[in-house]
């Protein structure tokens, strides 16, 4: 269920960001090139860093980094830099929990994403030590691991809190429920 819930979190971001480039790109006539692609295949990354630093998309990281992460790396190093980004994320995830109304579990959403911040720090000290970053098939199931770990608490706070039924298109235009109804009609 775990893993359910993110690949849906992927593919809703994803779908979200690819109709508004769509939009942007045909009707408004935007340069494809302010439209990046979002994501770069998260499902291979074999590191943290690597995941959260290329392959997961970067829509708040600017504010994140210049909010989080630079001011504690200035005042106490660079491990306080990448905690101070994660927990960051934690509180902004925790206060979308909240805005579904059913309220949080702080210290599983806070936690998740503060762990992941703890886990690029643990590889950022294996790299120090051996060289390099976690690698391979090694590397792949060391983040499915530490993932898995902390999603499944959180998962389970947000599903418990109806973060999966939220609705975030209004219930008429709801894309299933609309394509529903048009195979229903023939």
């Amino acid at each position: 269920m775990t893993f359910l819930f993110g690949a849906s979190v992927y593919v809703t971001t994803r779908t979200v960001y690819d109709a508004i480039s769509v939009f942007a790109v045909f009707i408004l006539r935007q340069s494809p090139s302010r439209w990046p692609p979002l994501f770069f295949s998260p499902w291979k990354a074999t590191s943290l860093t690597e995941l959260w630093g290329d392959r997961w998309h970067h829509m708040n990281r600017s504010w994140m980094v210049a909010v989080g992460s630079r001011p504690a790396s200035r005042i106490l190093g660079r491990a306080a830099g990448v905690l101070g980004a994660f927990a960051l994320s934690g509180l902004m995830h925790d206060l979308g929990l909240r805005a579904v109304g059913r309220g949080s579990d702080f210290a599983a959403i806070f936690g998740f994403f503060f762990m992941m911040g703890v886990g690029v720090v643990v590889e950022s000290a294996c790299k120090m030590m051996t060289g390099r970053l976690p690698s391979g098939i090694a590397g792949w199931l060391w983040v499915l691991t530490w993932v898995g770990l902390w999603a499944n608490r959180a998962t389970d706070a947000m599903l418990t809190r109806g973060a999966a039924s939220s609705g975030f298109f209004p219930e008429p235009y709801r894309p299933f429920k609309l394509i529903w109804a048009s195979f229903a009609r023939s």
